[in-house]
């Protein structure tokens, strides 16, 4: 079905998996698949990513919203993520951040692992 909507040219997004941190699940991890999925059926990796970036901007602003994310320029959030290798060539890449950048602040792997470390805890050791 993914091919069949790719071919006929809508507009896909990524999910996120936002409101189950609660269940132990990492909001947000799921997109990892996504991106998968999304090559294993015929899209670009720029085609699987931009349904996380662009495509999102692009919703958010037909809804009314600010469209103040979704491409690399001066006013925008600087949202972005630092990779090794091009994920243009292989989107799995951005499954191992090297750091990240959320609305200016920069964020290392080191202090990604520490804020995703509680999500690795039994639910018994939680807060």
């Amino acid at each position: 079905m993914l091919g069949s909507l790719h071919d006929a040219g809508v507009l896909l997004l990524l999910g996120t998996d936002s409101g189950t941190g609660g269940m132990g699940i990492v909001p947000g991890y799921s997109i990892h698949d996504e991106l998968r999925i999304l090559v294993e059926n015929g899209f670009s990796p720029y085609e699987a990513i931009a349904a996380g970036t662009v495509n999102a901007a692009i919703v958010v602003e037909r809804m009314g919203g600010d469209g103040d994310f979704g491409a690399i320029q001066v006013g925008k959030r600087a949202d972005l993520i630092l990779v090794r290798d091009n994920p243009l060539e292989d989107v799995s890449t951005i499954k191992e951040p090297l750091g990240v950048m959320a609305a200016g602040k920069w964020y290392s792997q080191e202090t990604l692992a520490e804020l995703i470390e509680p999500a690795n805890l039994p639910a018994s050791e939680k807060e």
